[in-house]
């Protein structure tokens, strides 16, 4: 990949961020999204949070020259744990905490040399 690469997934990733703001906008953070599920929308921004940290770690990881795993994943498990764990947060620090994630994961990309990304 080149840098033009590089900056392209940033502004794709910043793109996507507000996007998803705008989505949910005005949207109760409460509203369940699924009906066979109890994921309402502060859920699914936990997911993203959850996913841009593990992504971020595993980019940190890369860049130190090691490798960044979950132990045994099973995605389900893993997604239910996450989502159960938020739920102790308010909506607002679920927003925040995507809102960071993301910024950490562009970061990271960021901090990868262009020769190895």
């Amino acid at each position: 990949m080149t840098a033009k690469d590089k900056e392209h997934l940033l502004d794709l990733l910043t793109e996507t961020q507000s996007a998803i703001r705008a989505t949910v906008a005005g949207i109760d953070p409460g509203m369940r999204v699924y009906t066979d599920t109890d994921w309402r929308v502060r859920d699914i921004i936990g997911h993203l949070a959850t996913w841009d940290r593990q992504v971020e770690k595993s980019l940190r990881a890369f860049r130190a020259g090691t490798e960044y795993s979950i132990p045994n994943l099973d995605e389900d498990a893993f997604n239910k744990q996450a989502v159960l764990g938020q739920r102790e947060l308010t909506a607002q620090q679920i927003f925040a905490e995507w809102e960071q994630a993301r910024e950490d994961f562009k970061d990271a990309i960021q901090e990868i040399p262009s020769d190895r990304f």
